[in-house]
């Protein structure tokens, strides 16, 4: 093992060691700062309103259109979300020690993926306002549990990307 890997190994570590005897205040005021430093929102600007409409979907629909979504995303920012949703899920399983609940996780993760700024404009009403926050937690909910899911290619998109064109179709130059 190099030793740089070697150096964000035992960082990580520590890192670990640190949630699992922090208290709930710790971990979000942490996870808080964590998501203001990054240096840009992990969904797109462009993609980041389709992301925030899939809270009108449920179930597997809501799954599958997060997957598309997740795989379109440019590379950095689909690393950044994969590692952020990990860290989320990691301490919602820990909830037991940190009360830090998968509910509670998403209303800290919502505002760094749906920024308000972008999603609400001043006139809207209170009630459109809290709407929009309650749909943006909904949404990272489900980011969350679809959380393993994202990240492959439909088998289905797999399969049709694989088939040979007909015939019949035509090409346009």
């Amino acid at each position: 093992m190099s030793g740089d890997r070697a150096v964000v190994y035992s960082a990580r570590s520590v890192a670990e060691g640190a949630l699992r005897r922090a208290g709930s205040h710790d971990v979000a005021a942490s996870l808080k700062r964590l998501l203001r430093d990054l240096p840009h929102p992990p969904l797109t600007q462009e993609l980041m309103r389709l992301f925030y409409h899939t809270y009108a979907l449920s179930g597997r629909t809501q799954g599958r259109a997060l997957n598309l979504l997740v795989l379109v995303l440019p590379a950095a920012e689909r690393a950044t979300l994969r590692e952020l949703l990990r860290l989320a899920r990691h301490i919602a399983a820990r909830h037991d020690h940190n009360r830090m609940t998968e509910h509670n996780v998403a209303m800290i993760i919502a505002p760094a993926l749906f920024p308000p700024s972008l999603l609400i404009k001043p006139t809207d009403s209170l009630e459109t306002q809290l709407a929009t926050a309650a749909n943006s937690c909904h949404v990272t909910e489900a980011l969350m549990r679809w959380c393993e899911q994202l990240w492959t290619v439909p088998p289905s998109l797999l399969a049709a990307a694989q088939r040979k064109p007909s015939p019949q179709r035509r090409h346009h130059s």
